[in-house]
């Protein structure tokens, strides 16, 4: 049901606000990744996918920061599912990767908005 709800907020939010919309969420699964592009493209034709990316061991290290905001059983269940997780978006499927090794967020956005604004004038 969470994909449905996330692609039919997501509609709404736009129908709504008529702004740029930026969903961050981290799908690994391709079949999900399939089901929400699609569903959002179906009223975004313009979408544009960037996949934040670390290295196992930054992951764990951000993970583990968060512990406090999880219970046992959900922190449990993200750790068991990191390895997979950055193994996954190795895959062309997943757009333009962004390093976020050792990075500060401003510099990660300004990355993002320097690739959009070249695919927006079409430059390569």
């Amino acid at each position: 049901m969470w994909r449905t709800l996330t692609i039919t907020t997501a509609q709404l939010l736009k129908q709504t606000y008529r702004r740029t919309l930026v969903v961050p969420m981290t799908l690994w699964y391709e079949p999900y990744f399939h089901e929400i592009i699609s569903g959002l493209k179906q009223f975004e034709p313009d979408l544009f996918h960037f996949c934040l990316t670390a290295n196992v061991q930054t992951i764990f290290e951000r993970v583990e920061g968060r512990r406090s905001e999880h219970t046992q059983e959900a922190y449990s269940w993200i750790c068991q599912r990191v390895e997979g997780c950055v193994d996954a978006f190795q895959s062309p499927i997943f757009a333009m990767h962004i390093e976020t090794e050792k990075r500060i967020p401003d510099e990660i956005a300004t990355e993002i908005l320097h690739n959009l604004h070249k695919k927006l004038l079409n430059v390569n």
